[in-house]
Formats: C-alpha cells, structure tokens, sequence
C-alpha cells in the first residue's frame, strides 16, 4: 500500500507533465500493460524534473532554499470528514437496556458515556470513591431491592463435592445496581444462594445503606 501510494504519485506527476493517463495497477504488471517506474521517471527527466520524483523547493517564510529535496507531486486522495460537530455526544437521560437497566451504547443510540475499568482504576488512584459511586451506581443503574433473611439453600446429596454459599442476611431497603440484581439470579442457576450484608456508607447522596458481600466456599 505504501508503495503503490508512492507509484501513483511518480505515475501522477509523469501524467500531469505530459497529458496523458499512466496504467499502474499491479494487476498490469504480469501482462506487460502497467507502466513501469523506469518508464515514468524517464518522462519525468524529459520534461525537466527529477526522475525519482524530488524537488527543490524555498521557504515561503525566509525566501532561502530548504536543506533537503521534497518528494512531492498530484495525486487523489479520498477525503474523510471527521468533524466536531459530527462527533460532539453529551446526554443528560436517554434510554435504557431493558435486561441491566442501563444506559444504552454508542451515539446512534443516544447512549450514555462509559466508564470502564482503565477510568475506574485513574479514579482509585486519586481516592475519589464518591464519584466512582456516581458514577457506576447513581448515574448507571441505580436499583432499590428489599432485604429480607433467609436460610442456605439446600442442595441434594450428591450434586456437587463443593457448594459456593454466598452469604448475606438483614431488613429494609438498600441501594444497589441493577446488574447485580441480574447476576444473583445468575447464582440461583449455579445451584447458588446470595445472603446480602447492608453496610452503612454513612451520608451518601442516593441510600444510606449499600450492599456488601462475602463470598464463602463451603465443602
């Protein structure tokens, strides 16, 4: 590709000097049809210039010649519009995933800006958790579930040598993220049951009270 950049343009400039197309495609070569190198940078010599397609040029600002020879010439070039105003995306509120609850993807869509793991660990260093708890809690998926206590749930004999209880007990309402919602329904498929922890944050703009877990391998 590079190289063929480079061709197109010696091709250019012999075709513009002369008035006339130049056959350069690769698909040429084995039939004898494209024009070679040689032959382009002989035109290029015969009207004057140099035949790997260099120039002498001056600069525009101090008039002195620059110290160095500018491979320069015509050539097309397709014209990607990459503008601001076309990339500018900023949303208040929009939809939201129907399954998470979250906010939806991309610009097309009117999604939401995510902040994922290489943005929460710059967030960690600089010991700013409230706005990773705004940021991945309140302005996410913000998700209010009722608390009750409940035993483990038993397995029968034989099913598994090994039984994951994730533990958790306790009243009330508590503030979570949807998605952990999802995933503790998650748990009940893997023969699973979650018994929640409420931990007290103490004064936190949305619930006083958050989820918190531990996890316990039982044999």
């Amino acid at each position: 590709m590079t190289v063929g950049k480079m061709i197109e343009l010696l091709g250019g400039k012999a075709g513009v000097s002369c008035g006339r197309f130049h056959y350069g495609s690769a698909f040429g070569e084995p039939s004898g049809h494209a024009d070679t190198v040689e032959a382009m940078s002989e035109i290029l010599v015969n009207k004057g210039f140099n035949y790997n397609g260099k120039d002498f040029l001056y600069s525009g600002i101090t008039g002195c010649p620059l110290q160095a020879y500018i491979f320069m010439g015509p050539i097309y070039y397709q014209k990607l519009k990459h503008m601001v105003l076309h990339k500018m995306h900023g949303p208040a509120d929009g939809p939201r995933v129907l399954l998470t609850r979250q906010p939806t993807e991309g610009r097309a869509r009117n999604g939401g800006l995510r902040v994922g793991e290489m943005e929460r660990d710059c967030l960690i260093a600089y010991g700013s958790s409230m706005l990773i708890f705004e940021r991945l809690m309140i302005s996410s998926d913000p998700f209010e579930v009722q608390l009750y206590k409940a035993s483990f749930l038993r397995m029968p004999p034989g099913t598994a040598r090994t039984r994951l209880l994730i533990e958790i007990s306790f009243q009330n309402r508590s503030g979570t993220p949807a998605k952990f919602a999802c995933w503790k329904i998650s748990s009940y498929a893997l023969g699973t049951k979650p018994i929640f922890t409420v931990g007290d944050f103490g004064k936190i703009p949305y619930k006083s009270h958050f989820i918190f877990l531990s996890v316990k391998a039982i044999i």
